[in-house]
């Protein structure tokens, strides 16, 4: 489950999902410099701020890795994502339950 999604961003998580794309330390750098700008818990690196047009890109990074995992791994029939949010659909009630509980692990 997503919840205050923005908020909860592991930024260390963040940071090595873009490090296996982009290859230019200048580049990551300054993307770290990004990230750390904000901690919604002072003292831990999590948190990206909800203005930033930055954290609307890394916000569809960081959960492509959900959309591939729904994709190629849970096999859902029916999976919707715009942003943070998500709607799935299948007929097997079953496998939606096993879903929600795979993904909440995810």
């Amino acid at each position: 489950m997503l919840k205050k999604f923005f908020d909860s961003v592991d930024q260390e998580t963040l940071l090595q999902i873009l490090s296996l794309r982009v290859k230019d330390n200048l580049t990551l750098n300054l993307l770290k410099e990004l990230i750390y700008s904000c901690a919604t818990v002072p003292g831990k690196k999590v948190g990206m701020p909800i203005g930033n047009l930055t954290s609307q890109i890394f916000a569809n990074v960081y959960l492509n890795e959900l959309d591939r995992f729904v994709k190629h791994t849970m096999k859902i029939k029916a999976y919707l994502r715009y942003g943070d949010d998500f709607i799935v659909g299948d007929n097997d009630l079953g496998k939606l339950k096993l879903f929600r509980e795979r993904t909440i692990e995810f």
